[in-house]
């Protein structure tokens, strides 16, 4: 994990390990865990918190990926999964769920841009085209916004936005 997250610490998108725990489950473990029972999904973030007096006092992450992948796949799910570590840790809770995973796949992005091989081609190819309104959809948006504000600019948006910029 230290590796994927040294590349999101360049870009700005700092997350503490400590407060992570990663497990990697099978198809069976990882349907029980999806809140719609998907048997899709290659990564999956849940949150725990403890409050004290309505302050939250302490955060715990559980990353769950999906056992059996090749490496790149694993560590860009890996990547989208910490993104959205950074978000429950820096972002409002309610964001518009294309936000969410368009930034998460935008994350992902950053991860494998700088990788030549066809698996990463394949990868990022499948992102462009994924009609998906909130992983497709809302990866073109980040992507359009980003070109425009820079890297920087996005993430302070985040911290306090639960939805998209007027136009995006």
């Amino acid at each position: 994990m230290t590796s994927v997250s040294r590349t999101l610490d360049r870009f700005g998108i700092n997350t503490d390990p400590t407060n992570i725990t990663l497990q990697l489950v099978d198809k069976n473990r990882m349907s029980e865990l999806s809140p719609n029972n998907s048997n899709r999904q290659a990564g999956l973030t849940k949150f725990e918190s403890s409050t004290i007096s309505g302050k939250i006092v302490s955060k715990k992450f559980y990353v769950y990926i999906l056992r059996g992948m090749p490496e790149l796949v694993c560590n860009s799910t890996l990547v989208h999964e910490l993104m959205h570590v950074w978000l429950y840790d820096h972002a409002p809770i309610e964001m518009d769920p294309a936000l969410t995973e368009g930034s998460c796949n935008y994350a992902s992005y950053l991860y494998l841009q700088n990788d030549r091989s066809q698996m990463a081609d394949y990868i990022l190819k499948n992102m462009e085209e994924d009609a998906d309104l909130f992983y497709g959809e809302g990866y073109r948006r980040i992507r359009k916004y980003i070109n425009r504000v820079g890297i920087q600019a996005w993430l302070e948006f985040l911290k306090s936005n639960k939805n998209f910029p007027p136009g995006y």
